[in-house]
């Protein structure tokens, strides 16, 4: 493989790493239709620490938590510029 190419990814491998993504998505979804709180939000959580690990999916709760709450006093996205941007 020269400098410019890029390997090519099976399909599979592809709809692993989708799929890997989603349950992100999901676990978020579930966690702000649930209020963060009950059985159904737990078992999503388990299973973002099955695919991702701890620490990853404690990171993707504290997220998905900020961006619920946030919404609701409205400075979500300026709040996340500040503390990843320093802006």
């Amino acid at each position: 493989m020269s400098g410019g190419d890029v390997p090519e990814v099976s399909a599979a491998a592809a709809n692993a790493a989708r799929k890997s993504q989603l349950i992100g998505i999901e676990y978020a979804r579930i966690l702000a239709e649930t209020d963060s709180l009950g059985e159904r939000e737990a078992e999503a959580f388990q299973q973002l620490v099955d695919q991702h690990g701890k620490r990853i999916a404690m990171d993707v709760k504290c997220f998905a938590t900020f961006v619920m709450w946030g919404t609701l006093g409205g400075n979500t996205i300026n709040q996340i510029k500040r503390i990843v941007l320093g802006v």
